[in-house]
């Protein structure tokens, strides 16, 4: 009976494995959906690499970690250089060594 289970366990993830191509399309579709959201929440212009960098903070942390994001009332504000602090101390980066 246990090796029928492992079987069906296994089969299952076998035939629900995703291509290539459906996790590059399943990625998109998430950034797509952060910047949609970052928009608007983002008051003022930023440069593409600042919104790039959003985008990757934001899709590490969280979508639902926009809306009350000290970073993007930093970014409103226009207080860059508080942003750059603000991310280096976010928890994505408390694991890093050195930052």
């Amino acid at each position: 009976v246990l090796k029928s289970n492992l079987n069906s366990d296994l089969n299952f993830f076998i035939s629900n494995k995703i291509t290539k191509g459906m996790a590059e399309f399943i990625l998109e579709k998430q950034l797509r959906n952060i910047g949609n959201v970052l928009a608007k929440f983002i008051k003022v212009k930023i440069s593409q690499p600042h919104y790039d960098a959003l985008l990757y903070h934001f899709f590490n942390e969280g979508v639902d970690s926009i809306e009350g994001s000290s970073i993007i009332k930093l970014i409103n504000d226009k207080d860059w250089y508080s942003v750059t602090d603000e991310i280096k101390t976010a928890k994505m980066f408390s694991y890093v060594p050195g930052i």
